[in-house]
């Protein structure tokens, strides 16, 4: 059979059919009856791995059953989410988190497989709970987060270059990114770090950071890349300053 013959029979795009081969997403939960039925199988045979298996019986179980949902870790309900309704998603990892456990045990790989499917403030919730979390980590949720929550769990997070926020500069506007910027300026270890995120930050803001630079090196040529993203009135304070220093 081919893509475009599966495709007429379950009445969708065949381009849906080729993701589904190819393993980019799975078939929606409501189209598995009838995939079970046009291939004569059971709708276990469908799902190639047992663990996967169970944890969609699992979790049906539990939506019309009324059974418990103890069974199956966060990372087993990842690995089958993109087959239910969002809202069962999140319903179901509003139980599971009761478990404190089974939630310290959450990788942010897991976070970022939900995030997609789960309420905002669940994102925010299980990625404070996971230690450690770094800038780089932050850019995989970030399309999911409101600038408000993204701005507080940059401010949280660990940063070992100011290039790990590149990424996600875009997501913010510019009075929080001079705000982090400014929170985060001890993780500056060269200044053409800065360079990347120039475009987005307010010229008082860039020169805040340029200050600090100077403040801590001394190095006044070093600056030279970041004067384009400087008018004239930032140039301005900022070699004032210079010139105050002792020679």
């Amino acid at each position: 059979m081919t893509q475009m013959e599966l495709a007429d029979k379950m009445e969708i795009t065949y381009q849906a059919v080729s993701n589904w081969e190819r393993g980019d997403n799975m078939p929606d939960i409501s189209k598995l009856e009838k995939l079970a039925q046009i291939f004569r199988v059971s709708i276990d045979e469908l799902i190639t791995e047992e663990k996967k298996s169970e944890t969609v019986g699992s979790i049906l179980d539990y939506i019309y059953g009324g059974g418990l949902i103890d069974k199956c870790s966060m990372d087993d309900i990842a690995d089958v989410a993109s087959i239910f309704r969002p809202d069962t998603i999140d319903k179901i990892v509003e139980e599971k988190k009761k478990d404190e456990k089974e939630i310290n045990k959450t990788s942010f790989e897991t976070i970022n497989a939900l995030a997609p499917l789960i309420d905002e403030d669940l994102i925010v919730e299980l990625t404070r709970q996971i230690k450690g979390v770094s800038l780089s980590n932050l850019l995989f949720i970030a399309p999911f987060l409101s600038e408000e929550s993204l701005t507080e769990l940059i401010q949280e997070a660990s940063c070992d270059s100011i290039k790990d926020l590149i990424g996600l500069a875009p997501y913010l506007d510019q009075a929080d990114l001079d705000k982090i910027l400014k929170i985060k300026k001890d993780c500056l270890t060269d200044i053409n770090e800065v360079v990347s995120i120039a475009p987005f930050l307010s010229e008082e803001g860039l020169c805040d950071i340029i200050e600090f630079y100077i403040d801590k090196t001394g190095n006044i040529r070093g600056i030279a890349p970041l004067l384009p993203y400087l008018g004239k009135t930032g140039v301005t304070r900022i070699f004032r300053k210079f010139h105050k220093k002792p020679e």
